[in-house]
């Protein structure tokens, strides 16, 4: 594949940040075409801008396939929830978390990748959701 002016939708659907599984939650089933080759570029560009309030830049190296994607991105968020602490927030079944990154209301377990986009600038465009 290779990438155009307009993203290309690489994945979309519900991924468990902290699993270590491919199952897409939204179907329970393993996903498929994991290992396909998404680009000629051997080195790829994210940032996670959710749910902290500082970015995290993520590079992708050598074939760019969606299981090092996801598997990028899930690293990513390990780097930005070490050595956070969280507290309960009274009322709320979110957490307040705070750490490197600053602040977030969500525990790691609370978040799924939603969609990923090939863009032309051999970066990705990550969807978090939780």
């Amino acid at each position: 594949m290779t990438t155009t002016k307009s993203p290309v939708y690489v994945f979309e659907g519900s991924v468990a940040v902290c699993e270590h599984d491919y199952c897409n939650l939204c179907e329970d089933d393993p996903m498929e075409d994991l290992d396909r080759i998404l680009t000629k570029s051997t080195r790829m560009h994210f940032v996670l801008t959710y749910p902290f309030d500082k970015p995290f830049a993520g590079v992708i190296t050598g074939e760019i396939t969606l299981r090092r994607v996801i598997d990028a991105i899930r690293a990513g968020f390990q780097t930005m929830y070490a050595g956070t602490t969280e507290r309960d927030i009274p009322n709320l079944c979110n957490k307040d978390v705070t750490g490197p990154y600053g602040q977030a209301f969500h525990e790691i377990g609370d978040l799924v990748i939603e969609r990923i986009h090939l863009c032309s600038d051999d970066s990705f465009s990550i969807f978090i959701g939780s």
